[in-house]
């Protein structure tokens, strides 16, 4: 119980780029609908961390744990999610 799940590089990237693929279009529609003029954000998968994900407002950056500690692509897409939002507002 609480352990994150050790997984493969490539599955931690390839679930990353997933999610990545469906969030960028759609975070970048509602930036346009919002007014926004810097719309499209670099998604960062960093070297390692805690559970962790941020944004700086170029960028979405998660660690290969949070990636590892969602339990399907619907949660990482959520945690991706919020950290767009921050971006946007």
């Amino acid at each position: 119980k609480g352990k994150i799940p050790n997984l493969p590089a490539s599955e931690v990237q390839n679930r990353m780029q997933s999610v990545a693929n469906r969030i960028g279009p759609a975070g970048e529609a509602i930036c346009k609908d919002m007014g926004g003029s810097q719309c499209r954000f670099r998604f960062v998968l960093a070297k390692d961390g805690p559970v962790n994900a941020w944004a700086d407002g170029e960028s979405i950056t998660l660690t290969p744990a949070m990636v590892a500690f969602t339990a399907s692509d619907a949660e990482l897409a959520m945690v991706t999610a919020h950290e767009y939002a921050h971006n946007l507002l």
